[in-house]
């Protein structure tokens, strides 16, 4: 599962580069540590601690396999898509502000013919949509309802050529008759769930009403936005494209602080792929055979995208579907704030990193180093203080956790200073 190579700039096989490892039998020397296998990721490391230049793009200019990153700042983007399009294969960015951004639209990731599988899709899509509170109210859980019904209905009721988000928010945004012919044409719908929202629509109390369309329309309101409406008309990707040759590469390119902005967008993208590539993974023996690698899933700033159950998903059962998933946070109470069990989510990850802790992360790494016998006091004492964890002795560590293996202490490797990785980056 772990490998140490002289090599930072490995792409031979199909493996992450999390540091770099002093050499056993060499003072002062280096080697690149690759873990690989399956199993998901985790680093935990504040704003400056380096986790882009240290993590992010090194892996994105060694890893040989198909690839989705979340890129907050596109310098991910920028810097690496050269490299990947010459040597791994074709580039797909999604970047809502950019001219040459590719098209995505999540109506055509719901291609199912039975009705069934029609609304499970439609109610995913709508709980990613309704960018979820810790505590969701009724008014929240009824706006989602009401999300997935249009959608589902869109699917099964509109002509292909308009089974779009525009026609969603037309049809959250109805007149007076408009609404009586949506209940109309529900109530003949062959999805139960439709045929029960359109027989009950008529029927109920107008503020209760109006008040749920309030809530839905809020939470759709980004898939309004010209940046996002003009190019999710048609889509020119499919999650079981990333499992076939040559592998490819998406980059959801959001600009710094708008993140929060366009959560609902970023999360039914992010969702839908989680579960597309689930549900079309080749099976192992097929990977195995195929030489098929690893799906590599990069979420930067995870957590701001609020809870989430396909990330929660493919951490619990990704492995077994080719799916490694990188979670990138900036402390574990961020994580904690958008995950009931984040400490179980955590846990699950193979692979746990740490940079430049905050005092109580520091305290709990600490002690999970554990302690050691001190020759001069005579009594145990701890391997590392939770100061030094925060010092300029640890400043370009990462501390690393892999399961099965003691803590390790890992130097950043920079992209910007590795030979072998600095040369294949862009000049920007």
């Amino acid at each position: 599962m772990l490998t140490r190579g002289d090599k930072y700039a490995n792409s031979k096989d199909e493996k992450v580069l999390l540091g770099a490892i002093e050499h056993p039998e060499k003072s002062g020397n280096f080697e690149a540590l690759w873990f690989g296998g399956e199993g998901s990721l985790v680093t935990i490391a504040p704003p400056g601690a380096g986790k882009g230049q240290a993590q992010i793009i090194p892996n994105l200019l060694t890893y040989n396999g198909s690839a989705i990153v979340l890129d907050i700042k596109r310098e991910n983007y920028d810097l690496t898509h050269e490299w990947r399009r010459e040597n791994v294969g074709p580039i797909y960015k999604f970047a809502p502000f950019d001219k040459d951004t590719h098209h995505y639209n999540p109506l055509d990731f719901i291609a199912h013919k039975d009705h069934a599988k029609i609304w499970d899709d439609a109610k995913l899509m709508a709980s990613m949509i309704v960018v979820q509170q810790a505590n969701p109210d009724f008014w929240e859980s009824r706006a989602e309802d009401m999300i997935a019904a249009i959608i589902a209905h869109v699917k099964t009721h509109s002509p292909a050529k308009d089974q779009n988000m525009n026609e969603v928010l037309d049809l959250l945004w109805p007149t007076k008759e408009g609404l009586e012919v949506l209940a109309s044409e529900m109530q003949s719908s062959p999805i139960d769930a439709l045929r029960r929202t359109g027989n009950i629509l008529p029927t109920m109390p107008e503020k209760q009403r109006e008040s749920i369309f309030d809530s839905a329309r809020r939470y759709a309101e980004i898939w309004q936005s010209e940046f996002v409406r003009n190019i999710t008309d048609k889509t020119e990707w499919l999650p079981e494209d990333f499992w076939k040759p040559p592998w490819k590469t998406l980059y959801i390119c959001i600009p710094v602080g708008r993140v929060r902005t366009f959560a609902s967008v970023l999360r039914v993208l992010i969702g839908q792929h989680i579960r597309g590539l689930i549900a079309s993974a080749p099976s192992r023996r097929e990977r195995e055979l195929g030489n098929i690698p690893n799906a590599l899933l990069l979420i930067d700033e995870m957590p701001q995208l609020g809870y989430m159950e396909p990330i929660a998903e493919s951490i619990e059962v990704g492995r077994s579907y080719g799916l490694s998933t990188w979670m990138f946070a900036q402390s574990m109470g961020q994580i904690r704030k958008a995950y009931p069990d984040a400490d179980g989510l955590m846990e699950m990850c193979y692979a746990q990193c740490f940079m430049n802790p905050e005092f109580d992360t520091a305290r709990r790494l600490s002690d999970r180093v554990g302690n050691k016998k001190s020759l001069i006091a005579g009594k145990r004492e701890r391997v590392v203080e939770p100061q030094e964890l925060m010092g300029s002795e640890y400043a370009n560590t990462i501390l690393s956790f892999v399961r099965g293996k003691d803590p390790m202490k890992l130097d950043k490797v920079f992209a910007y200073e590795a030979a072998g990785i600095r040369e294949r980056m862009a000049q920007i």
